[in-house]
């Protein structure tokens, strides 16, 4: 007896397996294996560039709260010594 060939569902559009496939089991993985991977890459790109955001801002927030820090530390060293020089 033959086996029954499944037919090639690569060649069919995915909108289309979409809307007509209940079986996902019998369909080669992946259906659109470009589009799959552009999304993927995309996703991946994204999440990155979101991190390398949020590591630029923590460590811009870090500087500027160190950079106002000193700046009331050396205001607050000039008026300690302007004080003394006068008594």
């Amino acid at each position: 007896m033959a086996r029954r060939q499944r037919p090639d569902y690569t060649s069919i559009p995915a909108k289309v397996l979409l809307g007509t496939r209940t079986n996902w089991e019998d369909v080669k993985y992946p259906i659109d294996r470009d589009t799959a991977d552009e999304v993927r890459t995309i996703h991946k790109r994204t999440v990155y560039v979101n991190e390398q955001r949020k590591e630029w801002w923590e460590e811009y927030s870090r500087r500027d709260e160190e950079y106002c820090f000193n700046k009331k530390l050396e205001e607050t060293i000039d008026l300690m010594s302007s004080l003394s020089l006068s008594d």
